[in-house]
Protein backbone atom coordinates (compact mmCIF):
# COMPACT_ATOMS: atom_id res chain seq x y z
CA UNK A 1 0.00 0.00 0.00
CA UNK A 2 1.42 3.41 -0.94
CA UNK A 3 0.39 7.02 -0.46
CA UNK A 4 2.72 9.86 -1.42
CA UNK A 5 1.06 13.24 -0.78
CA UNK A 6 3.36 14.98 -3.28
CA UNK A 7 3.60 12.08 -5.70
CA UNK A 8 6.71 11.66 -7.81
CA UNK A 9 7.19 15.40 -8.25
CA UNK A 10 6.15 15.29 -11.91
CA UNK A 11 5.21 18.93 -12.62
CA UNK A 12 2.48 18.14 -15.14
CA UNK A 13 0.95 14.89 -13.91
CA UNK A 14 -0.87 13.70 -10.82
CA UNK A 15 0.12 10.22 -9.68
CA UNK A 16 -2.36 7.56 -8.65
CA UNK A 17 -1.16 7.47 -5.04
CA UNK A 18 -0.82 11.16 -4.28
CA UNK A 19 -2.94 13.95 -2.80
CA UNK A 20 -4.72 16.09 -5.39
CA UNK A 21 -4.11 18.98 -5.13
CA UNK A 22 -1.07 18.58 -2.92
CA UNK A 23 -1.75 21.88 -1.12
CA UNK A 24 -5.51 22.55 -1.36
CA UNK A 25 -7.18 25.90 -0.80
CA UNK A 26 -9.28 26.36 2.32
CA UNK A 27 -12.78 25.09 1.56
CA UNK A 28 -11.58 23.18 -1.52
CA UNK A 29 -12.21 19.48 -2.00
CA UNK A 30 -9.12 17.34 -2.39
CA UNK A 31 -8.46 13.66 -3.11
CA UNK A 32 -6.47 11.20 -1.03
CA UNK A 33 -5.32 8.54 -3.50
CA UNK A 34 -3.86 5.20 -2.41
CA UNK A 35 -2.46 2.26 -4.36
CA UNK A 36 -2.96 -1.11 -2.65
CA UNK A 37 -2.64 -4.80 -3.42
CA UNK A 38 -5.84 -6.13 -5.07
CA UNK A 39 -6.41 -8.39 -2.05
CA UNK A 40 -6.83 -5.41 0.31
CA UNK A 41 -10.54 -5.33 1.27
CA UNK A 42 -10.84 -1.76 2.61
CA UNK A 43 -8.81 1.44 3.13
CA UNK A 44 -9.53 4.36 5.47
CA UNK A 45 -8.09 7.82 6.12
CA UNK A 46 -8.06 8.53 9.85
CA UNK A 47 -7.74 12.20 10.88
CA UNK A 48 -6.41 13.70 14.11
CA UNK A 49 -9.99 14.52 15.09
CA UNK A 50 -10.74 10.81 15.10
CA UNK A 51 -12.88 11.06 11.97
CA UNK A 52 -12.54 8.00 9.76
CA UNK A 53 -13.14 8.50 6.03
CA UNK A 54 -13.44 5.35 3.91
CA UNK A 55 -11.71 5.29 0.56
CA UNK A 56 -13.54 3.92 -2.46
CA UNK A 57 -11.97 1.55 -4.94
CA UNK A 58 -11.90 3.51 -8.20
CA UNK A 59 -11.21 2.89 -11.87
CA UNK A 60 -8.02 4.90 -12.57
CA UNK A 61 -9.46 6.08 -15.91
CA UNK A 62 -11.94 8.16 -13.90
CA UNK A 63 -9.18 10.19 -12.20
CA UNK A 64 -7.49 13.34 -13.41
CA UNK A 65 -3.84 12.68 -14.19
CA UNK A 66 -2.50 15.28 -16.63
CA UNK A 67 -2.65 18.96 -15.70
CA UNK A 68 -0.88 22.18 -16.57
CA UNK A 69 0.36 23.11 -20.05
CA UNK A 70 -0.05 20.07 -22.31
CA UNK A 71 2.50 18.78 -24.79
CA UNK A 72 1.68 18.95 -28.47
CA UNK A 73 -0.25 15.90 -29.76
CA UNK A 74 1.86 12.87 -30.56
CA UNK A 75 1.76 11.31 -34.00
CA UNK A 76 0.87 7.68 -34.76
CA UNK A 77 4.50 7.19 -35.80
CA UNK A 78 5.87 8.07 -32.36
CA UNK A 79 9.08 6.14 -31.62
CA UNK A 80 9.58 3.95 -28.57
CA UNK A 81 11.49 6.64 -26.71
CA UNK A 82 8.58 9.05 -27.16
CA UNK A 83 6.12 6.38 -26.08
CA UNK A 84 8.10 5.85 -22.88
CA UNK A 85 8.05 9.58 -22.17
CA UNK A 86 4.28 9.72 -22.68
CA UNK A 87 3.51 6.61 -20.63
CA UNK A 88 0.43 7.23 -18.44
CA UNK A 89 0.56 6.59 -14.67
CA UNK A 90 0.79 2.87 -14.00
CA UNK A 91 -0.96 1.02 -11.18
CA UNK A 92 1.72 -1.67 -11.13
CA UNK A 93 -1.07 -4.24 -10.85
CA UNK A 94 -2.47 -2.58 -7.73
CA UNK A 95 -5.93 -1.20 -7.08
CA UNK A 96 -6.63 2.53 -6.75
CA UNK A 97 -8.53 3.80 -3.70
CA UNK A 98 -9.78 7.39 -3.38
CA UNK A 99 -11.39 9.58 -0.70
CA UNK A 100 -12.65 13.10 -1.34
CA UNK A 101 -12.37 15.45 1.62
CA UNK A 102 -12.86 19.20 2.16
CA UNK A 103 -9.85 21.18 3.37
CA UNK A 104 -11.41 23.34 6.10
CA UNK A 105 -8.69 23.37 8.81
CA UNK A 106 -5.14 22.27 9.65
CA UNK A 107 -4.99 18.56 10.30
CA UNK A 108 -3.05 15.40 9.68
CA UNK A 109 -4.13 11.93 8.70
CA UNK A 110 -2.95 8.36 8.44
CA UNK A 111 -3.98 5.75 5.90
CA UNK A 112 -5.04 2.41 7.37
CA UNK A 113 -5.96 -1.00 6.05
CA UNK A 114 -6.29 -3.81 8.55
CA UNK A 115 -3.14 -3.68 10.64
CA UNK A 116 -1.17 -1.66 8.09
CA UNK A 117 -0.74 2.08 8.59
CA UNK A 118 0.91 4.81 6.51
CA UNK A 119 1.65 8.34 7.75
CA UNK A 120 0.94 10.62 9.46
CA UNK A 121 0.64 13.19 6.68
CA UNK A 122 0.22 16.90 7.38
CA UNK A 123 -2.44 18.91 5.60
CA UNK A 124 -2.45 22.73 5.84
CA UNK A 125 -5.10 24.53 3.76
CA UNK A 126 -4.05 27.75 2.02
CA UNK A 127 -5.93 30.92 1.10
CA UNK A 128 -5.19 34.05 -0.91
CA UNK A 129 -4.66 37.17 1.22
CA UNK A 130 -3.65 40.77 0.56
CA UNK A 131 -0.50 40.52 2.68
CA UNK A 132 1.95 37.90 3.80
CA UNK A 133 5.42 38.68 2.48
CA UNK A 134 7.59 41.28 0.78
CA UNK A 135 7.70 42.04 -2.95
CA UNK A 136 10.60 44.27 -3.94
CA UNK A 137 12.13 45.71 -7.07
CA UNK A 138 9.68 46.67 -9.79
CA UNK A 139 7.02 49.29 -9.04
CA UNK A 140 3.96 47.08 -8.55
CA UNK A 141 0.84 48.56 -6.95
CA UNK A 142 0.04 46.86 -3.61
CA UNK A 143 -3.56 46.29 -4.68
CA UNK A 144 -2.24 44.06 -7.48
CA UNK A 145 -0.43 41.68 -5.11
CA UNK A 146 -1.82 38.62 -3.29
CA UNK A 147 -0.17 35.98 -1.11
CA UNK A 148 -1.15 32.32 -0.81
CA UNK A 149 -0.87 31.73 2.94
CA UNK A 150 -1.29 28.87 5.40
CA UNK A 151 -0.60 28.55 9.10
CA UNK A 152 3.11 27.94 8.38
CA UNK A 153 3.45 31.05 6.24
CA UNK A 154 3.14 32.12 2.59
CA UNK A 155 3.69 29.61 -0.19
CA UNK A 156 3.15 31.77 -3.29
CA UNK A 157 2.75 35.36 -4.38
CA UNK A 158 0.63 36.56 -7.28
CA UNK A 159 0.78 39.99 -8.93
CA UNK A 160 -0.28 41.66 -12.16
CA UNK A 161 1.52 43.79 -14.72
CA UNK A 162 -0.25 45.92 -17.34
CA UNK A 163 -0.48 45.02 -21.01
CA UNK A 164 -1.27 47.70 -23.58
CA UNK A 165 -3.06 47.45 -26.90
CA UNK A 166 -0.60 46.21 -29.50
CA UNK A 167 1.93 44.85 -26.99
CA UNK A 168 3.82 41.68 -27.86
CA UNK A 169 5.43 39.56 -25.12
CA UNK A 170 8.57 37.63 -26.02
CA UNK A 171 10.80 35.52 -23.83
CA UNK A 172 10.37 33.08 -20.91
CA UNK A 173 13.42 31.16 -22.09
CA UNK A 174 13.37 28.50 -24.79
CA UNK A 175 9.85 28.06 -26.17
CA UNK A 176 8.49 25.78 -28.90
CA UNK A 177 4.82 26.70 -29.28
CA UNK A 178 4.98 30.44 -30.16
CA UNK A 179 7.24 33.48 -30.33
CA UNK A 180 4.69 36.02 -29.09
CA UNK A 181 3.38 34.70 -25.76
CA UNK A 182 0.44 37.08 -25.51
CA UNK A 183 -2.72 35.07 -24.92
CA UNK A 184 -0.76 32.11 -23.55
CA UNK A 185 -0.50 30.41 -20.16
CA UNK A 186 2.90 28.94 -19.33
CA UNK A 187 5.35 28.29 -16.53
CA UNK A 188 9.09 28.26 -15.87
CA UNK A 189 9.93 24.69 -14.91
CA UNK A 190 12.86 22.68 -16.26
CA UNK A 191 11.38 19.51 -17.74
CA UNK A 192 12.28 16.78 -20.22
CA UNK A 193 9.22 16.30 -22.37
CA UNK A 194 11.15 14.60 -25.22
CA UNK A 195 9.63 15.77 -28.50
CA UNK A 196 6.23 17.40 -29.03
CA UNK A 197 7.10 19.77 -26.20
CA UNK A 198 4.15 22.13 -26.61
CA UNK A 199 4.35 24.60 -23.70
CA UNK A 200 6.92 22.52 -21.81
CA UNK A 201 10.61 23.25 -22.08
CA UNK A 202 14.11 22.17 -21.12
CA UNK A 203 15.34 25.73 -20.68
CA UNK A 204 12.87 28.20 -19.15
CA UNK A 205 13.55 31.61 -17.65
CA UNK A 206 11.14 33.85 -15.72
CA UNK A 207 12.10 36.79 -17.96
CA UNK A 208 10.26 38.53 -20.78
CA UNK A 209 10.37 41.57 -23.04
CA UNK A 210 7.16 43.51 -23.66
CA UNK A 211 7.24 45.62 -26.81
CA UNK A 212 4.60 47.55 -28.73
CA UNK A 213 3.70 50.85 -30.38
CA UNK A 214 4.05 52.72 -27.07
CA UNK A 215 7.56 51.47 -26.29
CA UNK A 216 9.14 48.47 -24.66
CA UNK A 217 10.16 47.23 -21.22
CA UNK A 218 10.99 43.95 -19.55
CA UNK A 219 10.94 42.10 -16.26
CA UNK A 220 12.71 39.26 -14.51
CA UNK A 221 11.34 37.37 -11.52
CA UNK A 222 14.52 36.77 -9.55
CA UNK A 223 13.93 33.24 -8.32
CA UNK A 224 14.84 29.68 -9.22
CA UNK A 225 11.56 28.45 -7.74
CA UNK A 226 8.68 27.63 -10.04
CA UNK A 227 6.78 30.50 -11.63
CA UNK A 228 3.59 30.70 -13.71
CA UNK A 229 2.42 33.30 -16.21
CA UNK A 230 -1.00 34.22 -17.61
CA UNK A 231 0.00 36.51 -20.47
CA UNK A 232 -3.33 38.17 -21.17
CA UNK A 233 -5.18 34.86 -21.51
CA UNK A 234 -7.76 35.48 -18.78
CA UNK A 235 -7.74 39.28 -19.14
CA UNK A 236 -6.15 40.79 -22.27
CA UNK A 237 -5.02 43.87 -20.31
CA UNK A 238 -3.17 41.96 -17.56
CA UNK A 239 -0.07 39.82 -17.32
CA UNK A 240 -0.47 37.75 -14.15
CA UNK A 241 2.66 36.33 -12.51
CA UNK A 242 2.60 33.70 -9.78
CA UNK A 243 5.71 32.48 -7.96
CA UNK A 244 6.58 30.09 -5.17
CA UNK A 245 8.18 31.60 -2.07
CA UNK A 246 9.78 30.19 1.08
CA UNK A 247 7.38 30.22 4.06
CA UNK A 248 10.22 31.17 6.43
CA UNK A 249 11.45 33.99 4.17
CA UNK A 250 8.58 35.09 1.91
CA UNK A 251 10.41 37.68 -0.14
CA UNK A 252 10.56 38.05 -3.90
CA UNK A 253 12.40 40.52 -6.10
CA UNK A 254 11.04 41.48 -9.51
CA UNK A 255 13.53 43.45 -11.56
CA UNK A 256 12.15 45.82 -14.18
CA UNK A 257 14.10 46.94 -17.25
CA UNK A 258 13.49 49.97 -19.48
CA UNK A 259 14.61 50.79 -23.00
CA UNK A 260 14.58 49.10 -26.37
CA UNK A 261 14.30 45.30 -26.57
CA UNK A 262 18.06 45.04 -27.02
CA UNK A 263 18.59 47.34 -24.01
CA UNK A 264 16.29 45.14 -21.94
CA UNK A 265 18.13 41.96 -22.91
CA UNK A 266 21.50 43.59 -22.27
CA UNK A 267 20.46 44.66 -18.78
CA UNK A 268 19.01 41.23 -18.00
CA UNK A 269 22.15 39.40 -19.14
CA UNK A 270 24.40 41.73 -17.17
CA UNK A 271 22.34 41.18 -14.02
CA UNK A 272 22.17 37.38 -14.31
CA UNK A 273 25.78 36.42 -14.89
CA UNK A 274 26.69 37.60 -18.35
CA UNK A 275 26.98 35.76 -21.64
CA UNK A 276 30.30 34.15 -22.55
CA UNK A 277 31.37 34.15 -26.19
CA UNK A 278 32.61 30.62 -26.96
CA UNK A 279 35.76 29.87 -28.98
CA UNK A 280 35.74 30.69 -32.69
CA UNK A 281 35.55 27.05 -33.77
CA UNK A 282 32.07 26.72 -32.26
CA UNK A 283 30.69 28.80 -35.12
CA UNK A 284 31.83 26.33 -37.77
CA UNK A 285 29.72 23.38 -38.99
CA UNK A 286 29.11 20.53 -36.52
CA UNK A 287 28.42 16.86 -37.29
CA UNK A 288 26.77 14.12 -35.26
CA UNK A 289 24.99 10.86 -35.77
CA UNK A 290 23.63 8.48 -33.18
CA UNK A 291 24.64 5.54 -35.38
CA UNK A 292 28.26 6.71 -35.62
CA UNK A 293 29.16 4.27 -32.87
CA UNK A 294 32.64 3.10 -33.87
CA UNK A 295 35.98 4.77 -34.45
CA UNK A 296 35.99 3.61 -38.06
CA UNK A 297 32.54 5.11 -38.72
CA UNK A 298 33.35 8.47 -37.14
CA UNK A 299 36.55 8.86 -39.14
CA UNK A 300 34.88 7.70 -42.33
CA UNK A 301 32.04 10.21 -42.00
CA UNK A 302 34.40 13.10 -41.28
CA UNK A 303 36.86 12.19 -44.04
CA UNK A 304 34.06 11.85 -46.59
CA UNK A 305 32.59 15.22 -45.61
CA UNK A 306 35.96 16.90 -46.02
CA UNK A 307 36.45 15.15 -49.35
CA UNK A 308 33.11 16.65 -50.45
CA UNK A 309 34.49 20.06 -49.39
CA UNK A 310 32.11 20.34 -46.43
CA UNK A 311 34.07 22.43 -43.89
CA UNK A 312 33.51 20.37 -40.75
CA UNK A 313 34.43 22.19 -37.54
CA UNK A 314 33.40 19.70 -34.85
CA UNK A 315 32.02 16.22 -34.40
CA UNK A 316 29.87 15.16 -31.46
CA UNK A 317 30.40 11.47 -30.70
CA UNK A 318 27.29 10.23 -28.93
CA UNK A 319 27.56 6.43 -28.74
CA UNK A 320 31.12 6.18 -27.48
CA UNK A 321 30.72 5.10 -23.86
CA UNK A 322 29.70 1.92 -22.09
CA UNK A 323 26.38 3.65 -21.20
CA UNK A 324 26.99 2.80 -17.56
CA UNK A 325 29.93 4.84 -16.26
CA UNK A 326 29.88 7.36 -19.14
CA UNK A 327 33.64 7.64 -18.59
CA UNK A 328 34.82 4.46 -20.35
CA UNK A 329 34.91 3.69 -24.07
CA UNK A 330 32.65 0.80 -24.93
CA UNK A 331 34.45 -2.59 -24.83
CA UNK A 332 37.66 -1.14 -23.33
CA UNK A 333 39.30 -3.29 -20.66
CA UNK A 334 40.55 -1.74 -17.43
CA UNK A 335 41.11 -2.60 -13.74
CA UNK A 336 38.23 -2.17 -11.32
CA UNK A 337 38.69 0.77 -8.92
CA UNK A 338 36.54 -0.40 -6.05
CA UNK A 339 36.81 2.96 -4.29
CA UNK A 340 35.50 4.88 -7.32
CA UNK A 341 38.87 6.55 -7.96
CA UNK A 342 39.50 7.94 -11.45
CA UNK A 343 41.27 6.04 -14.20
CA UNK A 344 44.05 7.31 -16.43
CA UNK A 345 44.65 6.50 -20.08
CA UNK A 346 47.39 4.01 -19.17
CA UNK A 347 44.79 1.93 -17.30
CA UNK A 348 42.97 1.02 -20.51
CA UNK A 349 43.42 -1.70 -23.05
CA UNK A 350 41.50 -1.08 -26.27
CA UNK A 351 40.89 -4.31 -28.24
CA UNK A 352 42.25 -3.95 -31.82
CA UNK A 353 39.04 -5.48 -33.17
CA UNK A 354 36.81 -3.43 -30.84
CA UNK A 355 34.61 -0.43 -31.51
CA UNK A 356 37.31 2.03 -30.43
CA UNK A 357 40.72 0.43 -31.01
CA UNK A 358 42.74 3.64 -30.48
CA UNK A 359 40.76 6.68 -29.23
CA UNK A 360 43.90 8.83 -28.93
CA UNK A 361 44.80 8.18 -32.56
CA UNK A 362 41.22 9.02 -33.55
CA UNK A 363 41.26 12.35 -31.73
CA UNK A 364 44.71 13.16 -33.09
CA UNK A 365 43.54 12.47 -36.65
CA UNK A 366 40.46 14.64 -36.22
CA UNK A 367 42.57 17.47 -34.84
CA UNK A 368 45.00 17.03 -37.73
CA UNK A 369 42.20 17.81 -40.19
CA UNK A 370 40.93 20.72 -38.09
CA UNK A 371 37.95 19.01 -36.43
CA UNK A 372 37.17 19.42 -32.73
CA UNK A 373 35.77 16.51 -30.68
CA UNK A 374 32.93 16.44 -28.13
CA UNK A 375 31.72 13.39 -26.17
CA UNK A 376 28.21 12.69 -24.88
CA UNK A 377 27.46 12.79 -21.15
CA UNK A 378 24.55 12.56 -18.72
CA UNK A 379 24.65 13.53 -15.02
CA UNK A 380 23.58 10.19 -13.58
CA UNK A 381 24.98 6.90 -12.31
CA UNK A 382 22.66 4.02 -13.29
CA UNK A 383 21.86 1.48 -10.61
CA UNK A 384 20.27 -1.16 -12.84
CA UNK A 385 23.36 -2.43 -14.64
CA UNK A 386 26.95 -3.55 -14.17
CA UNK A 387 26.70 -5.69 -11.01
CA UNK A 388 30.21 -6.13 -9.63
CA UNK A 389 31.59 -3.70 -12.20
CA UNK A 390 32.87 -0.11 -12.14
CA UNK A 391 29.43 1.48 -12.33
CA UNK A 392 28.41 -0.30 -9.13
CA UNK A 393 31.62 0.83 -7.41
CA UNK A 394 31.02 4.40 -8.56
CA UNK A 395 27.46 4.34 -7.24
CA UNK A 396 28.66 3.05 -3.91
CA UNK A 397 31.35 5.74 -3.71
CA UNK A 398 28.85 8.48 -4.54
CA UNK A 399 26.54 7.38 -1.73
CA UNK A 400 29.14 6.42 0.88
CA UNK A 401 30.97 9.74 0.49
CA UNK A 402 27.80 11.83 0.71
CA UNK A 403 28.12 13.15 -2.85
CA UNK A 404 24.57 12.41 -4.08
CA UNK A 405 21.43 14.53 -4.01
CA UNK A 406 19.33 13.31 -1.07
CA UNK A 407 15.72 12.76 -0.19
CA UNK A 408 14.22 14.59 2.80
CA UNK A 409 14.93 11.54 5.00
CA UNK A 410 18.63 11.60 4.08
CA UNK A 411 18.55 8.62 1.73
CA UNK A 412 20.05 9.06 -1.75
CA UNK A 413 17.62 10.40 -4.34
CA UNK A 414 16.88 8.01 -7.18
CA UNK A 415 15.81 9.46 -10.51
CA UNK A 416 11.99 9.51 -10.74
CA UNK A 417 11.90 10.33 -14.43
CA UNK A 418 11.36 7.93 -17.31
CA UNK A 419 14.95 8.05 -18.66
CA UNK A 420 17.45 6.06 -16.56
CA UNK A 421 14.88 5.54 -13.78
CA UNK A 422 16.33 4.87 -10.35
CA UNK A 423 19.73 6.32 -11.22
CA UNK A 424 21.73 8.32 -8.67
CA UNK A 425 22.24 12.06 -9.17
CA UNK A 426 25.50 13.74 -8.14
CA UNK A 427 25.03 16.90 -6.09
CA UNK A 428 26.51 19.70 -8.19
CA UNK A 429 26.11 22.14 -5.30
CA UNK A 430 28.77 20.12 -3.45
CA UNK A 431 32.37 21.05 -4.45
CA UNK A 432 33.57 17.60 -3.37
CA UNK A 433 31.00 15.92 -5.62
CA UNK A 434 32.01 18.13 -8.54
CA UNK A 435 35.71 17.40 -8.00
CA UNK A 436 35.09 13.63 -7.81
CA UNK A 437 32.86 13.65 -10.91
CA UNK A 438 35.26 15.70 -13.02
CA UNK A 439 38.34 13.73 -11.92
CA UNK A 440 36.84 10.61 -13.48
CA UNK A 441 36.58 12.46 -16.82
CA UNK A 442 39.82 14.40 -16.71
CA UNK A 443 41.84 11.84 -18.70
CA UNK A 444 39.49 12.41 -21.63
CA UNK A 445 40.61 16.04 -21.80
CA UNK A 446 44.19 15.94 -20.50
CA UNK A 447 45.36 12.73 -22.18
CA UNK A 448 43.01 12.17 -25.12
CA UNK A 449 42.57 15.83 -26.07
CA UNK A 450 38.76 15.93 -26.14
CA UNK A 451 37.60 19.51 -26.74
CA UNK A 452 34.18 19.54 -25.08
CA UNK A 453 31.20 17.56 -23.86
CA UNK A 454 27.60 17.20 -24.90
CA UNK A 455 26.10 17.69 -21.45
CA UNK A 456 22.79 16.00 -22.13
CA UNK A 457 20.02 15.59 -19.56
CA UNK A 458 19.97 17.83 -16.53
CA UNK A 459 16.21 17.57 -15.95
CA UNK A 460 16.30 14.60 -13.59
CA UNK A 461 15.67 16.27 -10.21
CA UNK A 462 12.00 15.83 -9.25
CA UNK A 463 10.52 16.68 -5.89
CA UNK A 464 10.08 19.84 -3.82
CA UNK A 465 11.76 18.39 -0.74
CA UNK A 466 15.04 17.09 -2.19
CA UNK A 467 18.06 18.10 -0.16
CA UNK A 468 21.24 19.64 -1.58
CA UNK A 469 24.62 20.08 0.06
CA UNK A 470 24.40 23.89 -0.03
CA UNK A 471 21.37 23.74 2.29
CA UNK A 472 18.75 24.30 -0.40
CA UNK A 473 15.76 22.12 -1.24
CA UNK A 474 14.28 20.88 -4.48
CA UNK A 475 11.96 23.89 -4.62
CA UNK A 476 14.99 26.16 -4.92
CA UNK A 477 17.53 24.09 -6.79
CA UNK A 478 15.84 21.62 -9.16
CA UNK A 479 15.66 24.39 -11.78
CA UNK A 480 19.26 25.42 -11.02
CA UNK A 481 20.63 21.92 -11.46
CA UNK A 482 21.22 21.91 -15.25
CA UNK A 483 23.06 25.23 -15.03
CA UNK A 484 25.24 23.92 -12.19
CA UNK A 485 25.91 20.74 -14.20
CA UNK A 486 27.12 22.65 -17.27
CA UNK A 487 29.05 25.11 -15.10
CA UNK A 488 30.92 22.22 -13.49
CA UNK A 489 32.08 20.84 -16.84
CA UNK A 490 33.48 24.25 -17.73
CA UNK A 491 36.20 23.50 -15.20
CA UNK A 492 37.37 20.88 -17.72
CA UNK A 493 36.73 22.60 -21.02
CA UNK A 494 35.55 25.86 -22.57
CA UNK A 495 32.63 24.30 -24.44
CA UNK A 496 29.63 22.29 -23.35
CA UNK A 497 26.64 21.43 -25.51
CA UNK A 498 23.66 21.31 -23.16
CA UNK A 499 20.00 20.51 -23.59
CA UNK A 500 18.66 21.91 -20.32
CA UNK A 501 19.31 25.16 -18.51
CA UNK A 502 17.83 28.06 -16.61
CA UNK A 503 18.49 31.74 -15.95
CA UNK A 504 22.20 32.44 -16.47
CA UNK A 505 22.70 29.61 -18.97
CA UNK A 506 24.59 31.98 -21.29
CA UNK A 507 27.57 31.83 -18.94
CA UNK A 508 28.14 28.16 -19.89
CA UNK A 509 27.80 27.88 -23.68
CA UNK A 510 26.51 26.19 -25.79
CA UNK A 511 22.94 24.78 -25.92
CA UNK A 512 20.79 22.99 -28.43
CA UNK A 513 17.03 22.94 -28.70
CA UNK A 514 16.47 19.39 -27.53
CA UNK A 515 14.89 16.40 -29.19
CA UNK A 516 12.48 16.93 -32.01
CA UNK A 517 10.59 15.04 -34.68
CA UNK A 518 11.06 15.52 -38.39
CA UNK A 519 8.35 14.24 -40.65
CA UNK A 520 9.52 11.25 -42.62
CA UNK A 521 12.91 10.80 -40.94
CA UNK A 522 14.62 10.46 -37.59
CA UNK A 523 15.95 13.64 -36.06
CA UNK A 524 19.52 14.10 -35.03
CA UNK A 525 21.45 14.56 -32.94
CA UNK A 526 19.20 13.06 -30.31
CA UNK A 527 19.48 11.70 -26.83
CA UNK A 528 19.64 7.95 -26.63
CA UNK A 529 17.47 5.68 -24.50
CA UNK A 530 19.11 3.60 -21.84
Amino acid sequence: MTHRPYGSGHPYRFDLDQRVPTRPLRGEQYEIRVLADPSVPAVEAVFTSGERVPLTRTDPSELTTDHGPPPAPATPAADGHLSAAAEPPDTGGRAVWVARVTADHDTSYVVESGGARLGPYELIPLEWQSDGGTLTGADIAPDRVEWLVGSQGPRRVRFTLPLRAGDHVVGFGERFHALDQRGERLDAQVFEQYKRQGHRTYLPMPFAVVTGPDGSWGFHVETSRRTWFDVGAADPDRLVVEAEVAPDDPTLTVCGFAGSPSDVVRQFVARTGGAVVPPEWVFRLWMSGNEWNTQERVLREVERSLAEEIPVGAVVIEAWSDEATFTMFRDAKYPLHADGAPHRLADFEFPPDGAWPDPRAMVDRLHEVGVKVLLWQIPLIPTDRGAGEQVEADARALVDNGLAVREADGSPYRNRGWWFPGALLPDFTNPEAVAWWLAKRRYLVDELGVDGFKTDGGEHAWGHDLRYADGTTGEETNNRLPALYAEAYHQLTDVTFSRAGFTGAGASPCHWAGDRTRRGRRSGPRSRPA
